[in-house]
């Protein structure tokens, strides 16, 4: 008998997940299972470091994050290892083809092997998942593995290989090097996934977690350094000041709207698809502390790589910062959040700050701004 992708998958799970959980989208919890579904079968034929957004669900420890439809695995084998395992595992399947994609763009990225997975949705119709094979790579990075992993309430019989949360976290901060390392500019809807994974990861690290990931940047930033076909003129310190510019470009420094439109568009299209309930919380309150949350790690990050501060320091800053961004709203002087808000325009007066986009912003917002703004500034001392 042959076995299929969606084995153990019913349309009836499905929708009761959407439903418990408040997902607006069926389809993307569908295309989480079958993520996980095709992590099991190749990692039983290769070495597999899961990472990403896949690998972000599973450090939630069964609390729902935010979905995921692409499947980022790290594995030391050939692309030939790869494409054989690709064959043997997906193409006896009834239900689903795996097909090799042909970007239509020379991809930057060494031995970089892109699957899609496309197979008959419970839903009705065809469903398709990408997976995104790191081949011959040997990561430098800490990983840990996670038995019966928790997906959507569900535990799925296998283990995972995967980074650890201060791994992921130097990780993911990479991929805001814009220009560089990071993104390509025609996957700039990715971004906010991005920096809404970096801002949860901080906030659920402890000062030590912070420390450590601040410690791994380096090593994170020279490992996607090293596997970029052209590395002429990136470094280390380059990326850092390039993720500092990418994160400051998705804001309206001249407007109450504070978030620049194009980075509003694609937050919009991932907070209703792949956050719990259309993301309403998030669309309200937490999406400029999340954006200003990556701008204070990514300051303090500059002060490690340049020597201004060790991890340990740069790490109690981070978090002593984001205690007094919540404690602030409890403040109510006037005259020194004026006060606060007059230093903050001078300080940002190269961007065309106005006094609309400052008090737009709430007093922990205004902390965070002030914090990461200050601790930027040591990078030039």
């Amino acid at each position: 008998m042959k076995s299929n992708i969606l084995d153990g998958i019913k349309k009836s799970e499905i929708t009761q997940i959407a439903e418990q959980y408040g997902f607006r989208h069926p389809h993307v919890i569908e295309q989480l299972l079958v993520d996980f579904a095709a992590y099991e079968r190749v990692s039983k034929r290769l070495p597999c470091i899961i990472f990403g957004g896949m690998c972000m669900h599973l450090h939630s420890e069964g609390i729902v994050q935010r979905l995921s439809h692409d499947v980022d695995i790290m594995t030391t084998a050939a692309v030939d290892d790869v494409d054989k395992a690709m064959r043997d595992e997906f193409d006896p399947m009834q239900d689903c083809r795996a097909s090799l994609a042909s970007p239509r763009q020379p991809h930057p990225i060494k031995n970089l092997r892109t699957y899609h997975i496309h197979y008959e949705s419970r839903l009705g119709g065809e469903g398709d998942v990408k997976m995104d094979f790191l081949c011959e790579f040997r990561c430098g990075l800490p990983t840990e593995v996670v038995h019966v992993p928790q997906v959507l309430g569900t535990k799925r019989p296998f283990k995972a290989r995967v980074l650890t949360k201060e791994a992921l976290l130097a990780d993911k901060m990479t991929t805001l090097a814009l220009g560089g390392i990071g993104l390509p500019e025609r996957r700039l809807r990715e971004v906010p996934k991005q920096v809404y994974d970096i801002a949860t990861l901080i906030r659920m690290a402890g000062e030590n977690e912070i420390g450590t990931a601040l410690g791994m940047l380096d090593e994170a930033i020279s490992s996607r350094i090293n596997l970029h076909e052209d590395v002429k003129n990136i470094t280390v310190t380059g990326t850092i000041a390039s993720i500092q510019r990418s994160v400051e470009s998705f804001l309206n420094f001249k407007s109450a709207a504070v978030m620049s439109r194009q980075y509003k568009q694609h937050l919009e299209n991932f907070r209703s698809r792949y956050l719990q309930n259309g993301g309403e919380q998030y669309q309200k309150y937490e999406r400029i502390d999340d954006l200003f949350t990556v701008m204070l790690f990514g300051a303090n990050a500059g002060n490690v790589v340049s020597g201004a501060m060790s991890a340990s320091e740069a790490a109690s800053r981070v978090r002593k910062d984001m205690a007094r961004s919540l404690a602030a709203p409890k403040e109510g002087d006037v005259e020194a959040s004026n006060t606060r808000r007059r230093n903050l325009r001078n300080i940002l007066s190269d961007k065309g700050v106005t006094k609309d986009f400052l008090f737009s912003l709430s007093k922990g917002q205004l902390t965070l701004l002030e914090a990461a703004h200050r601790d930027k500034s040591h990078q030039s001392m």
